[in-house]
């Protein structure tokens, strides 16, 4: 009996210490992604001024040089986005998993039962 909860040990252990390295590593992830966002979006809107905006010439042809500047500011800004998105998402997993795990301590406490 006491081999069983020593290896059951062992795997809470072993599962927290990766549970913990993946969520070091996804954190770290998400703030690279979003620092790499707002340091393109700063850097691409810092460039406006030489360029003109505008999207046809006179001739009537397509001006690429303002639909890829333009193209730069929405995938920089959507990459900021996201980036703001998954961090609420984290927070609320968190949230969730906190409360879950103090519901779950609270009735085994109550019960009396072991884990």
């Amino acid at each position: 009996m006491s081999d069983k909860r020593e290896k059951i040990e062992e795997l809470r252990n072993r599962l927290t210490f990766w549970t913990d390295k993946t969520l070091g590593q996804l954190t770290i992830s998400i703030n690279l992604f979003i620092t790499f966002g707002i340091g393109v979006l700063g850097y691409v809107i810092s460039l406006k001024d030489k360029f003109e905006i505008e999207f046809f010439y006179e001739c009537g042809c397509v001006n690429l040089i303002s639909v890829f500047f333009l193209f730069a500011i929405f995938l920089a800004l959507t990459s900021v986005i996201f980036g703001v998105l998954s961090i609420f998402s984290r927070v609320s997993d968190f949230r969730y998993t906190r409360h879950v795990v103090s519901t779950r301590l609270k009735f085994l406490k109550d019960h009396n039962q072991e884990f």
